[in-house]
């Protein structure tokens, strides 16, 4: 086993870039362990071609501690806490499941390219947010604050 074990969740063209580099790495401490992409996308086909292991998210779950890091792809805001709940519930406190900005981060280590972003722009991502939460009821009205 590997010192790292890895598992990418999301394997559009952010989790491909991802994907990619690390393979392109070939760093003898990491190991990509499995990857989790429901549709055929061409970073499944990477995965597959490399020999990584394809798993939905309850196959992760029952990977236990023999995975320590989950970059998360997805897009999908409810999915982190989703996965840190099932792993929770089996009591792993061990894998951490890291969103795309701790991925960013790792990435500005690996490369001097540009990670494609997963919302097209912090500025899209906070738009999806506030609209999210509009749509919840979740937000104060805006003639609510114009009257205070």
């Amino acid at each position: 086993m590997k010192d790292h074990n890895l598992a990418i969740v999301g394997l559009g063209r952010v989790g491909t870039a991802f994907l990619q580099q690390l393979l392109d790495k070939q760093d003898e401490r990491i190991g990509i362990r499995c990857v989790i992409e429901p549709d055929d996308t061409a970073g499944k086909l990477l995965a597959r071609e490399n020999g990584i292991e394809i798993v939905d998210v309850d196959e992760l779950v029952e990977m236990g501690m023999s995975i320590d890091v989950v970059f998360d792809f997805t897009g999908d805001v409810a999915f982190r806490p989703m996965l840190e709940g099932k792993l929770a519930s089996v009591h792993n406190s061990h894998t951490s499941v890291c969103n795309s900005n701790i991925a960013r981060f790792i990435w500005a280590l690996m490369s001097d390219d540009c990670l494609p972003e997963v919302h097209g722009s912090k500025y899209q991502a906070l738009a999806d947010m506030l609209l999210e939460r509009g749509m919840e009821g979740d937000l104060p009205s805006v003639k609510a604050s114009q009257e205070s």
